[in-house]
């Protein structure tokens, strides 16, 4: 798990993005383990193999102020839906207030 610096104040943008599935991966954004709801619907565009590449992005900072974010955990969960197989990235998430 990787470590993210954000300074309060500042929204940031976070993109998780697949590689070519198919079927196509359905992705969450989760904040400390609860789905945490995207800015957008997936984008989609065709990958290798018949696959889809799927990308959603979650933008922070903007509904609430930052620093109710300091080390919460950020992930992003793919899974394909036919063999239940899994990918996680997370973040922790440090906010700086100045």
């Amino acid at each position: 798990m990787s470590i993210v610096t954000l300074i309060e104040g500042i929204p940031r943008q976070f993109v998780c993005r697949t590689s070519s599935s198919n079927p196509r991966a359905i992705i969450n954004w989760k904040l400390d383990e609860q789905i945490f709801p995207a800015d957008t619907n997936p984008f989609e565009e065709p990958g290798e193999n018949a696959g889809k590449i799927v990308q959603l992005t979650k933008t922070i900072g903007l509904d609430k102020p930052l620093r109710t974010y300091h080390k919460k955990i950020l992930s992003c969960e793919a899974k394909n839906p036919e063999t239940g197989h899994i990918v996680i990235d997370s973040r922790q998430l440090h906010i700086i207030c100045s």
